[in-house]
């Protein structure tokens, strides 16, 4: 039994210019649509993690998560002047980022210091401390990011998203 399905001579058109050059008919891609749709299945594209954009407002100004980390430890290290690797360390321990820490002593030209990638290393974005610089880790996400902010609140600096 055949059924006729009415579209407009527009889409009908428009199928038609799609397969030319192949063995397909309007028919067999149809078909094809049909046997790869489920109702019940989210297209692929939808079950994929986007992308956290946000951005939070630090001294009036708004920063993505991984400048604003870099910002608010500049802020503090600013603040309490003479700060140690050790100080520092203590208030923002390595788990609050996840595996790469929060931030970690840089050298420059060290050979010990290989996830260049992974942190801000640019003259301008190195913080110095005390006893050493350091680079800030970068690698930060929705999941992560919380963390930091609520340890930098303890320390009455107000961030806002």
């Amino acid at each position: 039994m055949i059924h006729t399905i009415n579209i407009s001579n527009e889409t009908y058109n428009k199928l038609e210019s799609l397969i030319q050059g192949f063995s397909d008919t309007p028919e067999k891609v149809i078909n094809r649509l049909i046997d790869n749709f489920s109702p019940h299945q989210k297209p692929k594209n939808q079950n994929l993690k986007r992308r956290d954009y946000t951005k939070y407002i630090f001294n009036s100004h708004p920063y993505p998560k991984n400048r604003l980390v870099l910002m608010v430890l500049k802020q503090i290290v600013n603040d309490k002047q003479n700060m140690s690797f050790k100080e520092l360390k203590s208030m923002f321990p390595k788990t609050i980022q996840g595996s790469f820490g929060v931030f970690d002593k840089f050298e420059e030209g060290s050979k010990a210091f290989n996830n260049q990638r992974r942190f801000f290393t640019k003259p301008e974005e190195l913080i110095k401390l005390s006893d050493t610089n350091i680079a800030v880790c970068n690698q930060w996400g929705s999941g992560n990011i919380q963390k930091f902010i609520n340890v930098a609140k303890k320390y009455n600096y107000k961030i806002d998203n």
